[in-house]
């Protein structure tokens, strides 16, 4: 009742248009910011700040617990924020609507030490859930990070310089769950310009590598290898070996998949890094670089010494526990016995990849083997068997927005071709072609490999 008397007082025309709408629109938002319940409860207009830094919105638990942390009765200031309707309450979402977010992100209006707890409680949020693919923890951080991940990224994307040395570690946190999950640039490239303020060359090296490795993910081969050769010299400028080795591996996966690459030039680059390896007695390296010799080999047709190399990596990286590692080198197995002709045992290859990926919600492997699970499955005849697996792969590399589809479409197409369902096989056909011509990806079914 007391707001609208507001609004009958002050006589806003609710149908101007252009200029005249939007200005009424603010001031609208004005008297309601501005009522007598919003004056009545001093924080509201702090979670109103809070809540409108967060796009995606975000749960009652998650603000008691990250970002609302510091308001005393957050209830009671929801209860505000609702019943003024600055705050929309979607299930079990508390949101704020684009047009009142854009009129409290004003700078004239906005608590800017609303935003500094933001970025701390961003950071903080990131550090508690920060556990690797292949650790017991990892898929029930990941689903937290994927809840909250537009609202990460939105209040680490408004730091400055000023702010580097305070976000600098949430910042690449959050670009390595987007590595994982859905590969894309824009924290990593921010987090870039803020790292000359740090003077710190690990870190610098931490986040090329990351650029280099989610340029990879998404087929930009060039870019991703001047990245991470820009991580390796830092690396070599301090005394960490250990970095160095898994920089020279992340190249050596890139050179893998570039077409330029010669078979001289990428066992030269594996063989330095397991040098490096050898010398730190790092075992899980060493057995994965053996993974890499057995894939290259595989890729030239070396049958035995793919298998000898493979089966010596399997060994050791099953001994090391290393499960993500594990699991490409049993997915490169599936394709050595596929490409040999021995489909059984090429399939109970590719099915231990898919349950270990899954099991330990690497996405990346996952849609890897439900690809040669799919190839396997089509060469046993098992062509509804081979769809279902295509169709999931699909699925995968979709929600992870990748473009290297035109070997799942193309795979797709010749299974619907086999069951005589021409229509869905032209199409898939046909859009696996524009795939592969509008991508700088080095994918095709018959070379069959797959990202690691």
């Amino acid at each position: 009742a007391e707001l609208a008397e507001e609004y009958n007082r002050v006589g806003t025309p609710m149908l101007g248009h252009g200029s005249d709408s939007e200005t009424s629109m603010d001031v609208c938002i004005g008297l309601s910011v501005n009522s007598p319940r919003m004056r009545a409860h001093p924080q509201a207009f702090d979670l109103l700040c809070t809540l409108s830094l967060l796009p995606t919105g975000t749960t009652f638990l998650t603000l008691a617990k990250w970002w609302g942390r510091d308001i005393i009765n957050l209830t009671g200031a929801l209860d505000v924020l609702t019943n003024t309707a600055l705050v929309e309450e979607s299930g079990p979402v508390y949101l704020v609507l684009p047009v009142i977010q854009r009129f409290i992100l004003n700078p004239s209006r906005f608590n800017t030490k609303v935003e500094v707890s933001a970025m701390e409680s961003a950071c903080n949020f990131l550090n508690d859930h920060k556990s690797q693919v292949g650790s017991p923890a990892y898929k029930a951080h990941a689903s937290a990070l994927s809840d909250e991940e537009g609202n990460l990224e939105a209040v680490l994307l408004r730091s400055t310089a000023s702010q580097a040395r305070e976000v600098r570690d949430g910042l690449l946190l959050l670009a390595r769950f987007q590595l994982e999950n859905k590969p894309r640039v824009h924290v990593v490239q921010h987090a870039l310009k803020l790292s000359d303020i740090t003077g710190d060359n690990l870190h610098r090296g931490e986040l090329f590598a990351c650029y280099g490795n989610i340029l990879f993910k998404l087929d930009q081969y060039d870019k991703a290898l001047k990245q991470l050769k820009a991580a390796l010299a830092l690396f070599l400028s301090e005394p960490d070996r250990k970095r160095v080795a898994d920089c020279r591996l992340d190249i050596c996966t890139v050179l893998g998949f570039h077409p330029d690459a010669t078979y001289a030039l990428q066992m030269a680059a594996i063989r330095e890094a397991l040098a490096d390896y050898d010398a730190i007695g790092d075992e899980g390296g060493y057995g994965y670089c053996l993974y890499l010799l057995g894939n290259l080999n595989g890729r030239h047709a070396h049958w035995s010494s793919a298998l000898a190399l493979l089966n010596q990596a399997e060994v050791i990286l099953a001994k090391t526990k290393d499960r993500q590692r594990h699991a490409d080198c049993t997915r490169s197995m599936a394709y050595i016995y596929y490409w040999t002709g021995h489909f059984d045992q090429a399939y109970s290859w590719a099915t231990s990849s898919f349950e270990e990926c899954t099991s330990i919600g690497n996405l990346t492997g996952t849609s890897g083997a439900l690809v040669i699970s799919g190839i396997i499955a089509s060469a046993r005849e098992d062509y509804e068997v081979s769809l279902d697996h295509f169709l999931r792969c699909l699925k995968v590399r979709k929600s992870m927005g990748l473009l290297s589809l035109g070997e799942v479409l193309e795979g797709m197409g010749w299974v619907w071709a086999k069951l005589k369902k021409y229509k869905d096989a032209r199409k898939a056909l046909e859009e696996s072609l524009r795939y592969y011509s509008s991508s700088n990806s080095n994918e095709q079914v018959s070379q069959g490999a797959i990202r690691a």
